[in-house]
């Protein structure tokens, strides 16, 4: 902005001001570290019957990673984690590859007390639809999300965001105790303790 504005709320917006978050190396930050995720073992598995997908765990693990291609997930049904294969304090990556990718027309079930430890990476999607109630925080630092419909009980990064979807406050946080500063550093750190976890485990 050229001159300093004042909201009816009183708030200011200051002319030339600095800003606290450095945008492009945020972005580059974190589209490194959701290429480094994205080479993380799978160690969960998934069975398809009748455009619906199964998830079973691994107990004793402070991880469980689920790989998933792009297409095959906008064509299931259903999501369903069988919550006796997981501790009750497991953090849950799902790897997505594709560049055409998303969370559309699908029930997901078994996520309701664990979405700040879930994490749905979207690591080479251009295009990413999100037409569901997700329960869970979206890493897609490369992606377009346009016209985007339904409840997010999480924290979404994209490259640019066109639509309306409402966003619950539950921020990812995989055993990482970090300050409140802007969402995006909370959000990195968060990440940083996830990769750190599968080191530590190997």
């Amino acid at each position: 902005i050229s001159t300093e504005v004042r909201d009816q709320m009183g708030s200011n917006l200051i002319e030339n001001a600095v800003m606290p978050i450095d945008f492009v190396a945020e972005q580059k930050y974190l589209t490194d570290l959701s290429s480094e995720l994205s080479l993380l073992a799978s160690n969960g598995t998934s069975s398809t019957k009748d455009g619906g997908a199964t998830l079973v765990g691994e107990l004793g693990t402070d991880l469980v990673v689920f790989d998933f291609a792009g297409d095959e997930l906008l064509n299931l049904h259903m999501l369903d984690l069988d919550l006796a294969s997981i501790d009750v304090d497991t953090t849950i990556l799902f790897n997505i590859s594709g560049t055409t990718a998303g969370l559309t027309g699908m029930n997901i079930t078994g996520f309701d007390n664990l979405a700040s430890n879930v994490l749905y990476n979207f690591y080479e999607a251009q295009t990413l639809a999100l037409q569901v109630d997700v329960k869970g925080s979206i890493l897609a630092p490369l992606a377009d999300v346009t016209s985007p419909n339904g409840v997010i009980h999480g924290t979404i990064i994209a490259d640019s965001w066109s639509g309306n979807m409402q966003q619950n406050h539950n921020p990812f946080t995989p055993y990482v105790s970090v300050p409140e500063p802007a969402t995006a550093f909370l959000f990195a750190l968060g990440l940083m303790g996830l990769v750190n976890i599968r080191k530590r485990n190997k």
